[in-house]
């Protein structure tokens, strides 16, 4: 984001803030979360956070401070006369004079009551009050620093339906975009003995095979790393029962390969947010979209990141829930027995090219995914 917006000026922010009487005033005036302003308030030193108080955004948001007006009196009145008298009955019902109503009414206008009074006759309307008022998103709401990634999944290197020519040619695009950041969601190899007969499935037999074959084929672009975690072929079946884990060889061989952990982890964007890389267990569901929107589901408030990615299941689909950006990462792992037996389906082979825009409040506030397929035979 650039530094022309006004709340990067300390002198400007404090001058808005004073005049809105708060923070949270100020960032509903001007269509702004209220963190922003706070992070900038701190970012600048402005010193004591006495305008991080005051009014809140739903007192805001009403253009007033709605506190017990000094008036109770005449509201007082205006009850016994049903809302609706004249400045002279209001006079008698508060002991007061004509002129001290007319100044009472003066003032319960200013701060918000719908008081409709002329020379004489005096309404209290306590309906909703009926509004056509638009509000216009600012375009400054979808400002940003561009960060521009690709994600990859399941390549399972050493599967007679791994797909090495297909990987090299993601990663020539990826290049070619001027891309420089990779995630991988797990299962960088097929593994032995994670399910039955899967020894009838695989290319290489040995644990030193499947790493030097992935060592060997996983593609090599000079200034584009990989980050990547371990997923159930890694490090399950007959790899994990004798403690090693293929994710972790390849990677101290490898300086373009960063290993962030077992089945997950969460990275870290430049402005704050977080990216959650997730390879879970189990089978897929009835609907494509169900296991990663319970997994979303299942996040605690403060907890939730940007960006979820989940591997695994070889599907491919975007689906923006609770405010989290969440990708089912794909394959690049053709059809096997074992996949047709399960009926898995068609699985999505290929990888995304993603473009974001990351607000200095720690949100993610453009997201663009492309999907780049490939396809049986192509």
């Amino acid at each position: 984001m650039t530094d022309t917006l006004w709340y990067h000026d300390p002198v400007q922010l404090k001058a808005k803030v004073d005049e809105h009487g708060s923070l949270a005033a100020a960032a509903v005036a001007h269509g702004l979360n209220p963190s922003t302003l706070q992070k900038w308030w701190a970012r600048l030193g402005l010193g004591s956070r006495e305008h991080l108080k005051g009014s809140n955004t739903r007192k805001a948001r009403a253009g007033a401070a709605l506190q017990e007006p000094d008036d109770q009196w005449l509201l007082d009145a205006l009850a016994r006369g049903h809302d609706h008298s004249t400045i002279d009955e209001l006079a008698d019902l508060a002991d007061v004079s004509p002129r001290r109503v007319r100044e009472g009414l003066e003032r319960l206008e200013r701060i918000g009551y719908r008081v409709h009074a002329d020379e004489q006759d005096v309404k209290l309307e306590r309906t909703p009050t009926e509004s056509a008022t638009r509000h216009v998103a600012r375009p400054e709401l979808f400002d940003g620093d561009l960060f521009r990634f690709a994600i990859v999944s399941d390549t399972h290197l050493g599967s007679k339906a791994e797909r090495p020519d297909a990987l090299a040619t993601a990663y020539e695009v990826i290049a070619r975009e001027g891309i420089t950041t990779v995630y991988h969601g797990g299962d960088l190899v097929d593994g032995l003995g994670v399910y039955r007969t899967q020894n009838t499935e695989v290319l290489l037999h040995t644990y030193e095979e499947q790493v030097d074959h992935a060592d060997e084929v996983y593609p090599r672009h000079d200034g584009v790393t990989t980050y990547i975690i371990g997923g159930n072929h890694d490090l399950e079946g007959d790899f994990g029962k004798a403690g090693a884990d293929p994710v972790q060889a390849v990677a101290n061989r490898r300086p373009d390969f960063v290993y962030l952990g077992r089945y997950s982890a969460r990275v870290e964007l430049p402005n704050g947010a977080e990216i959650h890389l997730l390879h879970p267990q189990g089978g897929g569901a009835y609907a494509t979209s169900y296991r990663p929107q319970k997994i979303v589901e299942s996040y605690e408030g403060g907890d939730k990141p940007a960006l979820l990615v989940v591997g695994h299941y070889h599907r491919v689909g975007y689906f923006p829930t609770r405010g989290v950006h969440t990708l089912l990462a794909g394959t690049f792992q053709g059809p096997t027995t074992f996949s047709t037996r399960k009926a898995m389906g068609a699985a999505g082979w290929g990888f995304y090219l993603v473009d974001c825009r990351l607000a200095d409040d720690g949100s993610i506030v453009r997201f663009r995914p492309e999907f780049c397929p490939f396809y049986l035979y192509r």
